[in-house]
């Protein structure tokens, strides 16, 4: 999974090759209680904090907040979301047997 960030005048990407079983526990937690219609200034700093943990605080929430365009924002969070809950489903799809 990969972000991009603004930092100073450059364009800076950041990267987490392991999502663990207690982050995808959260991210479920989020969605449930998340409504993305109709965000909240706390909803909205707790998202930013789950997509702060999910990248192992390799920059902080301001960091994320100044470094991610506005219009950007809500979607960002929720393609992380997405991204973690289809990586689970889909280390639940049962193998193909190949004799089939």
């Amino acid at each position: 999974m990969k972000l991009e960030l603004r930092v100073g005048e450059e364009t800076i990407t950041f990267t987490v090759p392991f999502v663990s079983g207690r982050m995808l526990r959260k991210t479920l937690e989020i969605s449930k209680n998340t409504n993305f219609n109709n965000v909240t200034l706390e909803a909205l700093d707790e998202l930013v904090l789950f997509v702060v943990e999910l990248f192992k605080n390799q920059f902080s929430v301001d960091e994320f907040y100044d470094g991610i365009e506005a219009h950007k924002l809500l979607q960002t969070v929720m393609d992380c979301i997405h991204q973690v809950t289809g990586q689970a489903a889909k280390a639940l799809e049962p193998l193909s047997d190949p004799n089939a």
